[in-house]
């Protein structure tokens, strides 16, 4: 969408293959930061999930 305009530079330089969860959750981190930072809509509540071999799972959910 358009906050992709904000976070298109963040994960083309720190996205790598073979990230792990926490360097995936780190990243999203920096990404809900700025967009914070430069949207002009308030959106305080996210939900992370992530896909592996054992199905989808809620890393997170609420406020960032």
């Amino acid at each position: 969408g358009y906050c992709g305009f904000f976070v298109n530079s963040l994960l083309d330089a720190h996205w790598k293959p073979g990230m792990t969860l926490d360097e995936g959750v780190a990243l999203v981190d920096m990404c809900i930061a700025e967009m914070a930072k430069r949207f002009m809509i308030n959106m305080p509540n996210w939900m992370i999930k992530y896909v592996d071999k054992d199905g989808c799972h809620v890393l997170r959910s609420g406020g960032s």
